[in-house]
């Protein structure tokens, strides 16, 4: 599937691209009504919900034909507030992350690693707290790394999956908003006169 899911209204045997709109709730998240970013990138909804061990967007909408679902917007409903509750619950205390690193390539032994990321902590080559790059992978600001798990990555090459716990918090984190976005959708095409007319897009 792709990254991005938008909103789409079917007029005869044409679909046109709903015009997205902010959230309610959270008028800055990068969701909106209508469009759900990067759904499906390693940091995307899908992949954060499959970690842990809760239901994703396909299950909430249903398989898509050529590229569309049609779901039926009720049950959609119904599921999406199932999933919400799962994901509330699975991270009560917490949510476990996994960065997977690949372990093969790199010559650099311990003492070298940590004069190399002295050397980032005292020269950052970035804007960014957390990053990637050719040497591995960054947190400026630390990490609760709780395990290294031996594997593969994507490509079946041997990897590393570095599981990091991210501490609860009393505000809803952005998978939670994302979520509750989702919900915002479909109560906005359940509101609408012709609901059946109303498909996601899912783009690559």
């Amino acid at each position: 599937m792709g990254l991005d899911v938008d909103l789409h209204r079917r007029v005869g045997n044409t679909y046109h691209c709903v015009e997205e709109r902010d959230s309610e709730k959270f008028p800055k998240h990068l969701f909106r009504i209508g469009y759900f970013r990067s759904s499906y990138s390693r940091a995307g909804i899908n992949s954060v919900l499959s970690e842990q061990g809760v239901p994703d967007l396909h299950w909430i909408f249903g398989d898509t034909c050529d590229w569309y679902a049609h779901p039926c917007w009720s049950t959609a409903l119904s599921r999406v507030r199932e999933v919400l509750a799962s994901y509330r619950e699975a991270t009560k205390d917490g949510r476990l992350s996994v960065t997977t690193v690949r372990a093969k390539g790199g010559n650099v032994q311990a003492g070298g690693a940590v004069e190399l990321v002295k050397s980032r902590m005292a020269n950052p080559t970035t804007t960014f707290r957390s990053y990637s790059d050719i040497s591995g992978v960054h947190w400026a600001d630390g990490h609760e790394v709780v395990a290294a798990i031996h594997g593969e990555d994507l490509w079946g090459d041997p990897a590393v999956h570095l599981v990091h716990r991210i501490p609860p918090s009393d505000e809803p984190d952005s998978y939670d908003k994302s979520l509750q976005i989702v919900e915002e959708t479909i109560e906005w095409v359940l509101s609408q006169e012709s609901p059946e007319e109303y498909a996601l897009h899912w783009c690559g």
